[in-house]
């Protein structure tokens, strides 16, 4: 089974995008990731408002994120709902911004629903660290399997239509991640 990073946002691949750089690095947990933050046009030091990633891991019942300031290289936001999808059962949705701490209980029927908690729990006027959905210059997800489409790719309709067609190989991860996916998509439009 292949996995790749696939980006909502454009970001420039393939020969251009392999000229040295400064790279970045973005810490998940005890990992780190490390990419060359000039390689999409969207992530560009001088524009500081576009310097903010979010990365989304889904699993077959659960949606973990965390936001990214790249400019400062530091973590604005963590949250993660699980239990999505079990019928009868409540899901327990928490978040971190800054010192701001919260976990609540509720119905989360799918993945699409998952996403519109995270964007309200990032956009809230109370606590949250984004103004817009705007603020953020792009959105991260290591899918499970595309076939041959594999490596760092835009998610486009190609890239969902691969997901879609091999959903009897990973149905407890494609699947979400489509649907996921192409929710950010409306949330994102550039």
């Amino acid at each position: 089974v292949s996995a790749g990073l696939c980006a909502v946002r454009r970001c420039r691949v393939g020969p251009a995008a392999d000229k040295p750089r400064r790279p970045t690095k973005v810490h998940h947990g005890d990992s780190m990731t490390v990419g060359r933050r000039s390689a999409c046009p969207t992530l560009r030091k001088n524009d500081e408002s576009l310097m903010k990633v979010l990365v989304a891991n889904l699993g077959s019942t659960s949606f973990k994120y965390r936001l990214f300031d790249l400019a400062n290289e530091t973590q604005l936001a963590k949250g993660g709902i699980d239990r999505i999808g079990q019928a009868g059962a409540l899901s327990s949705c928490s978040v971190q911004i800054g010192s701001y701490k919260a976990e609540t209980q509720q119905p989360v029927p799918n993945h699409a629903a998952a996403v519109g908690i995270c964007l309200e729990q990032l956009t809230n006027a109370g606590h949250g660290c984004l103004k817009s959905v705007d603020e953020v210059g792009g959105i991260g997800f290591k899918a499970v399997f595309a076939g041959n489409l594999s490596g760092v790719r835009i998610v486009d309709e190609t890239l969902l239509q691969k997901m879609e067609a091999l959903s009897d190989i990973a149905p407890a991860h494609n699947p979400p991640y489509v649907r996921a996916m192409r929710q950010l998509q409306q949330a994102f439009p550039q």
